[in-house]
């Protein structure tokens, strides 16, 4: 539409109109104040896992929003999209970051609010399971090992004196299996040799922690008499 803002006569053109011309303004109001719907969970990463993203909206009330960051522990690696309000943390270019503070605020025409959190980012887990003190009763077909660490333990009975991890978490031999273990508690696994015949064997047992990195071969010679 075109809307007369002024109207004067000049003797050499008549009147004149000065005017200003309105089309599809797409210009928004907002119609309340941004609340905070309350401060967001901690957010803990692991380093070089990838692009993380957290959407920051859901914290708080109010529309024609627009969103920042304005208490940043890594301005260069973690940013925000204005409008929609998503944190983007590149865990792969990171540092290590010991629970420090992020603050959103959301911001409109009539005011703003904030949400905070704190973020974590650890290093990646590159270290295996320790398994040591292994024993092994071949009357009563029962082992016992110690581990450091949850995960899955996998095992294989055989006449072999040695196994590589590979070939234990693969199986075979005289009897295998696997079994998940929790970290301080202790688990038991039966083995069914009863169709093993009589003679020396060696239990071969390795873990494999959440991070995928598998522990040493702890292996164990015992006779097995039924």
């Amino acid at each position: 539409m075109t809307a007369i803002i002024e109207r004067f006569f000049n003797p050499a053109y008549g009147w004149l109109n000065i005017a200003e011309t309105l089309a599809g303004s797409t210009e928004q109001y907002a119609t309340g104040v941004p609340a905070s719907a309350g401060d967001v969970s901690p957010l803990s990463y692991v380093q070089s896992t990838g692009v993380k993203t957290v959407d920051f909206a859901a914290a708080f009330n109010g529309d024609n929003l627009s969103y920042s960051i304005t208490t940043n522990p890594d301005a260069t690696n973690i940013t925000i999209n204005s409008v929609t309000g998503i944190v983007s943390i590149d865990t792969g270019a990171t540092g290590l970051i010991a629970s420090q503070t992020l603050t959103i605020t959301a911001s409109n025409q009539l005011g703003s609010a904030t949400a905070s959190t704190t973020i974590s980012v650890t290093a990646a887990d590159e270290v295996g399971p320790s398994l040591t003190g292994t024993t092994v009763n071949g009357a009563t077909d029962t082992a016992t090992v110690n581990s450091n660490e949850a995960g899955v333990m996998y095992w294989m009975v055989d006449a072999n004196l040695t196994r590589t991890a590979a070939q234990v978490e693969a199986g075979g031999g005289e009897a295998s299996g696997s079994f998940s273990v929790a970290a301080s508690t202790t688990t038991n696994q039966a083995a069914d040799l009863t169709s093993s015949a009589d003679g020396d064997y060696s239990l071969h047992l390795m873990e494999k922690d959440a991070a995928g990195n598998q522990s040493n071969v702890a292996s164990s010679r015992f006779t097995l008499t039924k």
